[in-house]
């Protein structure tokens, strides 16, 4: 039956071939290769004219190869009408030699070679596909109708050939002969006509191909003028809409559906079926892996089932519960939700918990509500003015007139302010009464009351005794002091003894405070470092600058140094530093950098600083080991004391409590954790209940070692023994990592979720951006959850970069609320914790630069609905104003640099295309090949995507003569993208870089070969080559164009074309992740600024589903002032990510 049915298929093939079409593979200038080529079976072998199909008359592909393909290059393009292949075969029907590796072919044509298109993407047009499976073969001799127009016709394979005897493996391909068939475009046939009444035609029919053009309107190449009409596509508009195509409409160009997928489809032109567990809206059309899964299934193709017992929904890329049954909860629906426990939660918490939550025992986890304690709080203790212990019922304080270590005792009845909690003593007494409770009375002399602890008093006329309790006999005289003159006696002794403890403290304090250890002086950088902007050891240099004033900081080493006593100043403990006014904050700042920062110098250096109180428990032989460095350590009146247990007998850690303004314990301050100290580090977690870590230092800076890592790698678990800890989900952005944790305790069931932000920008020496450590602590904030238990920040020694982000914290929050901070007696509260808190004056000087930033502006954070309805859906003029508050706003708010900060751009102001936009000294990327007679120099800045730091270089285009620079640009910074936002054929050092005509250009030493170019859309077009270096090295180097995009044009035309170009740079970087990308505009700012807020915005909606424009742009013009200049750029960047929003795409779920 096969091979009937294959006898009608080629009867049927055959019926339209007529030899008076022209064998168009024969015509001069026709060029055939493959993808391999084995021994000397060279691909010229299939179009000799000979038919014969023993080997020794074929073209033949190498084995152990993943791919085969063979094509035929026919010089430009005709009108195809077939295709007729002569494949190997050998012997009559029964010999060996079959056509078993021409099972499972396909038959492209396109407009660009095998090598630079893959199949199923609209650079081919499939005409053929064999199905052939089993004992079943494709004819050897085959002719295919194929009615495209086309200059390629591509055979290929990826079956793998190895079976019936056959020793090579993978995919090869044996062709004796190719024949095309067709005309030149503009005929049609058996004779090849003119075609009639239109320059375009059927080549089979004569029909005029304009038909389905808008108007019927079309060029001489066929080419529709105005587009095509609705369901067609092609620059001919000669092809329908796939069927799988909503409303069967999709792009001209490369006939990917435009509004999505009908139904269930996914693909480029929704040839695909989504899988059939995939729950609404179904699947990414790109990749058809499903959104959501339909309950009880999971995975990228919700082919699993959800593992666990009690499990109703799961989470699809992991399979975790995210829906159990009712009171269950758990990554595996296997510990009880917060307010139940049992054996199958089903009994309700205590409703004298607090929260009402308890563990699986009933045991109230979060202690117990106001007036009640036990292991169930259970117990009331009415009489307690507060709270009492957990677990024995002891009051924190008593009810007036009470007291008692459970206040169940009465105060005395004379006691007037009441009593003494512990032992009942009176605080005072009523009139006439004294002693410990109150219950002596004065001495019937006493002249008004007595003394409440002696009872002594002054006498009334004709009493004696101290406490005037005697009646004076007749004829005795007086005492020379009465009892008045003896009190006011003992109250000046008292002033004496008052007065001299303390001076003695004082001194004391003075001789510590020698002894204490100020910050190395700030200073100014006199010169910049030469080298590679993109550099780490560049990139971590931070800069502070506010309002002209540009500062370097340098770090000294984490372990705090000795510094001279007499550098020191003396410290009152009694003053108090004013309040500041948020709103005077920056004429603070301006006034104390005077004169080389003297006023923060001094400031500075009046806290107290170094080893103040007791830390016995940390210098113990047993607990030294666990010490990061010898001289830092936690006080013993703060530090976080471990409970112990069999197989933790140690409760040591080197952390410390640290209170917020209001008092509370709100932080943890702890050094890094040292390899023998994780465990007690994921013992505080447990035993703190904590659920949110900041991490401030990055494992390994340059040669030194900060912290040991306390978390898995994705897809593994870290075993420290009683704790299992899991990483549940990582997101990386530009300057720092959020990673989401399970934390699971031996023989306790359930699991606890902790979240850890780790900044990872914070340079070795010295201090990140202000804005960016703002915008951190402002991701941190949104999205860390409320917790009455205390946050855990650490850096290497948990004091330096520790102390600066916790005060930011909790100063920002304060200022916002009260209008007012203060931030000296703040680090005075945090030091009284933790030593050194605030390491040295350079942190200092930042920590008021990061306050001034965060109150200069706050976060905008849109969900996609809310941004549409922001900006997309309010009246034109009503939107003008938003708009235009906001870019004032952004113009006011930016960096003010001064002449030095771009002194490089000034000395080589030939090479800059405009003298209005000159790189940022610190950003600007330096060229480090030395070619004789070229400087090192090029107007270019370094700059940051949302996801990766120092992604982007943002390029001017070349002045004249300087192309060579670019060349250099890509070679020394490793940049294997160049994104031109103008069409390098309009720019004269440029054109030769992307004219097909021109295959080598050379720029002595550099040489570039182009290599292919293809129009990805009427709006893009990739042109792929190589350049060749001085050391002989290649590099592959592809332009992504944007060629409706004008030199002169702010923005492009519509928002369509740039959210095209982001679409397609992010795919060729998913593929090609690793170098530098180049993006290119008239002066590297104009155009380069809308191209890279959009580009950040979308990155933001894809992985975290808002967007925060704002501050984006703000990022944006610290490296490039110049950035977004226009309202009509920031209007263009609104926008594009309203069309982005609006429309029916799932760029951001890829």
């Amino acid at each position: 039956m096969a091979g009937l049915a294959w006898l009608c298929l080629i009867q049927n093939l055959c019926l339209g071939v007529t030899l008076g079409y022209e064998n168009l593979s024969r015509k001069s200038g026709t060029i055939l290769s493959q993808s391999t080529t084995y021994q000397y079976h060279w691909a010229s072998r299939a179009n000799d004219g000979n038919t014969l199909t023993d080997e020794k008359n074929c073209a033949h592909t190498a084995p152990r190869e993943t791919i085969a393909w063979f094509q035929v290059y026919l010089g430009k393009q005709y009108s195809i009408k077939s295709v007729k292949i002569f494949y190997r075969r050998e012997g009559n029907m029964t010999d060996d030699w079959k056509q078993y590796r021409f099972r499972q072919f396909y038959l492209d044509v396109a407009n660009s070679s095998a090598s630079e298109t893959t199949t199923l993407t609209p650079q081919r047009t499939r005409c053929f596909t064999d199905n052939s499976t089993g004992n079943n073969l494709p004819p050897n001799v085959i002719d295919i109708p194929c009615k495209q127009t086309a200059s390629y016709v591509i055979v290929e394979t990826t079956y793998n050939a190895a079976e019936n005897k056959q020793t090579d493996t993978g995919p090869m391909l044996e062709i004796c002969e190719i024949e095309v068939y067709g005309c030149d475009i503009g005929k049609y046939g058996e004779n090849c006509e003119e075609c009639p009444e239109c320059p375009f035609c059927d080549v089979e029919k004569g029909t005029c191909r304009c038909n389905n053009c808008i108007n019927k309107n079309c060029n001489n190449n066929g080419h529709c003028i105005q587009g095509c009409m609705d369901q067609f596509w092609g620059s001919s508009c000669e092809n329908i809409c796939a069927s799988g195509c909503l409303d069967r409409l999709c792009i001209q160009s490369t006939g990917y559906c435009s509004k999505g997928c009908n139904g269930t489809r996914w693909g480029y032109t929704c040839e695909y079926f989504c899988p059939s567990n995939c729950k609404e809206p179904y699947c990414n059309i790109q990749s058809g892996q499903c959104f959501n899964c339909k309950a009880p299934y999971w995975g990228d193709n919700c082919d699993s089932q959800c593992p666990f017992q009690r499990c109703v929904e799961c989470e699809q890329r992991t399979g975790a519960c995210s829906k159990c049954l009712q009171n269950w909860t758990g990554d595996q629906c296997d510990s009880c939700v917060a307010t139940h426990y049992g054996p199958d939660c089903s009994s309700e918490c205590n409703v004298n918990c607090i929260n009402n939550t308890c563990n699986v025992t009933g045991f109230c986890t979060q202690g117990c509500g106001s007036g009640f304690y036990g292991y169930y709080c259970e117990n009331p203790c009415d009489s307690c003015l507060k709270r009492c212990h957990r677990d024995t019922g002891e009051c924190d304080a008593c009810q007036g007139g009470r007291f008692g270590s459970h206040c169940e005792k009465m105060c005395s009845q004379n006691c007037q302010s009441g009593c003494e909690k512990n032992t009942g003593t009176c605080i005072n007494c009523i009139g006439g009464k004294y002693g410990d409770y109150c219950n002596e009375t004065c001495g019937a002399g006493c002249e008004s009351g007595c003394d409440q602890f002696s009872g002594n008093c002054a006498c009334k006329k004709g009493w004696i005794g101290e406490t005037c309790g005697e009646i004076q006999k007749l004829g005795s005289s007086s005492p020379d002091i009465p009892g008045a003159a003896v009190g006011a006696g003992v109250g000046g002794v008292l002033v004496v003894i008052v007065a001299v403890i303390t001076v003695t403290c004082l001194m004391v304090r003075r001789k510590r405070t020698r002894q204490s250890k100020p910050s190395k002086s700030l200073h100014y950088e006199k010169s910049f470092n030469q080298g590679n902007a993109l550099d780490s050891s560049n990139v971590n240099r931070a800069y502070t600058n506010l309002e002209g004033v540009t500062v370097a900081i340098e770090d000294p080493d984490e372990e705090p140094q000795v510094e001279k006593p007499e550098e020191c100043v003396y410290y009152n403990d009694l003053t108090v530093a004013k309040d500041i006014a948020v709103t005077d904050l920056l004429s603070v700042i301006t006034a104390r950098e005077a004169k080389e920062h003297q006023g923060f110098t001094k400031e500075f250096k009046s806290l107290p600083y170094g080893e103040r109180f007791p830390c016995d428990i940390s210098k113990t032989e047993e607990n030294m080991p666990k010490n990061r460095f010898k001289t830092t350590f936690p006080y013993d009146h703060s530090r976080v004391v471990l409970e112990i247990s069999k197989e933790n007998a140690s409760d040591y850690i080197n952390a410390n409590y640290i209170e917020n303004m209001e008092g509370n314990r709100e932080f943890i301050a702890c050094q890094g954790p040292r390899v023998n100290t994780v465990v007690d580090h994921w013992r505080m977690i447990w035993q703190e209940h904590i659920t949110d870590i900041v991490m401030l230092t990055n494992l390994i800076e340059g040669p030194k070692i900060k912290c040991h890592q306390y978390w898995p790698d994705k897809s593994k678990e870290l075993n420290a023994d009683p704790f299992t800890i899991s990483l549940l989900e990582e997101k990386v952005y530009a300057y720092y990592v959020i990673r989401k944790m399970a934390l699971r305790k031996k023989k306790v069931s359930g699991s606890r979720t902790v979240t850890q932000f780790h900044y990872t920008r914070w340079p070795d020496h010295g201090t990140p951006n202000p804005l960016n450590l703002v915008v951190f602590l402002g991701h941190f904030r949104h999205k860390s959850r409320p917790s009455q238990h205390p946050i855990l920040v650490h850096c290497s020694a948990g004091i330096g970069r520790t102390g600066t982000f916790i005060a930011l914290d909790v100063l920002s929050r304060y200022g916002k609320n009260r209008g007012k901070i203060n931030v000296i007696e703040y680090v005075k509260a945090m030091r009284k914790d933790r030593m050194t808190m605030i390491q040295n004056v350079d942190q200092y000087i930042f920590l008021y630069h990061a306050l001034y930033e965060f109150f200069r502006t706050s976060p905008q954070f849109f969900k996609k609905d809310e941004f549409l309805a922001h900006y997309g859906n309010v009246s034109k003029s009503e939107r003008k104003k938003q708009l235009t508050e906001q870019h004032n706003e952004l113009i006011n708010l930016k960096t003010k640099y001064e002449a030095k900060d771009f002194k490089t751009g000034k000395k080589y102001q030939k090479l800059n295309a405009t003298k209005s936009v000159l790189p940022v000294e610190r950003y600007l990327v330096f060229l480090t090949s030395n070619i004789h007679g070229r400087e090192p120099y090029y107007n270019a800045v370094s700059l940051s995507s949302f996801k990766q730091a120092e992604e982007f270089v943002s390029a001017q285009l070349p002045v004249s003569g300087a192309a060579i620079d670019l060349a250099r640009l890509l070679i020394d910074h490793d940049c294997p993208f160049i994104v031109s936002l103008t069409p390098f054929s309009e720019v004269k050092e440029l054109k030769d870089w992307v004219n097909e005509d021109v295959k080598t250009v050379k720029m002595d030493p550099y040489e570039i070969t182009k290599h292919a170019q293809t129009m990805l859309s009427q709006d893009i077009r990739r042109t792929a080559f190589k350049l060749k270096g001085k050391e002989e090295d290649i590099h592959d180097v592809q332009i992504l164009e944007c060629i409706t995009w004008g030199a002169d044009d702010q923005v492009p035309v519509d928002t369509s074309s740039l959210i095209n170009l982001i679409k397609q740079l992010d795919l060729d970087r998913k593929s090609h992740p690793d170098g530098h990308v180049v993006v290119i505009s008239r002066d590297g700012a104009a155009g380069c600024g809308v191209f890279f807020a959009v580009y950040n915005a979308l990155q933001q909606l894809q992985q975290d589903e808002e967007v925060d424009l704002v501050t984006i742009v703000r990022q944006l013009q610290i490296r490039r002032p110049e950035m977004i200049a226009t309202l009509k750029e920031y209007e263009f960047c609104v926008d594009a990510v309203c069309a982005f929003l609006a429309s029916d795409n799932v760029y951001a779920n890829t």
